[in-house]
């Protein structure tokens, strides 16, 4: 008895982990794809408050070639739009997988961007603080950090992070967004989060949770398997014993 009754806790465990595995996976998902998502708001947010601070009067080119996005199929997208401005009249390539990752579908707000940003780049640490503002007022309280990619008039790519930022890696990424006209600017965003500091709290829970639910269910199999042997040990002494006695 003593065997099959390890046996069968042991199948309860197992049959328990699977199902607390799955729970935390399913949990997991749904945390992190809202987590993304109220990520990205906080840095739009960010990036329009970095963009006010900007003088943009009296500024800007003079002819634009990139048709109303909201009607084009990528397909017809052009593979390069030109301006002209008061320095000259500049091609640029335009990338397509940019393009539907931009910040904006408006084009003449994409023009802004570019002239927002063209003379006075984007810093990464002082739009990483404005960004960390908003994500605290979002209830996000993680490490961020961005890393910007800026793609110039002659193809060259600078590029710069925020400081101290080296924990960055692929799985904390959360988001990328293209900024600009021709889609020249790309920010990378990273928050430092890890499945336990996302789901501690529902860790802790299920695991006393599963201990307790294994432990009713094996004492529950154990008394319903005493009342089995009970029973038919009663109907063993409760059955008439037949002598036959030989003449």
């Amino acid at each position: 008895m003593r065997t099959k009754n390890i046996i069968l806790l042991a199948v309860i465990a197992c049959i328990g982990v699977v199902a607390f595995f799955f729970a935390c996976k399913y949990s997991y998902e749904s945390k992190l794809s809202a987590l993304k998502e109220e990520a990205k708001e906080a840095f739009i947010k960010a990036f329009n408050q970095e963009l006010k601070s900007r003088n943009v009067e009296g500024e800007g080119p003079l002819m634009l070639t990139l048709p109303d996005v909201s009607n084009v199929g990528f397909t017809e997208l052009p593979d390069s739009v030109i301006y002209a401005d008061s320095t000259g009249v500049y091609k640029l390539k335009l990338d397509k997988a940019k393009h539907y990752n931009n910040i904006t579908t408006d084009t003449s707000v994409r023009l802004l961007h570019s002239v927002a940003f063209k003379e006075h780049p984007i810093q990464p640490d002082s739009l990483n603080l404005i960004w960390k503002k908003y994500l605290n007022e979002s209830g996000i309280s993680m490490e961020a950090a961005l890393y910007v990619s800026v793609v110039d008039r002659l193809g060259d790519v600078t590029s710069a992070s925020t400081s101290y930022s080296e924990w960055r890696k692929f799985s904390n990424l959360v988001f990328i967004v293209s900024i600009g006209y021709a889609c020249e600017i790309e920010v990378m965003a990273y928050l430092h989060y890890s499945v336990w500091n996302m789901l501690y709290m529902e860790i802790i829970l299920g695991l006393l949770i599963y201990i307790v639910c294994i432990y009713m269910i094996y004492k529950f199999i154990l008394f319903v398997q005493n009342k089995i042997f009970s029973i038919r040990k009663k109907e063993v002494i409760e059955k008439p014993v037949i002598k036959i006695v030989k003449k």
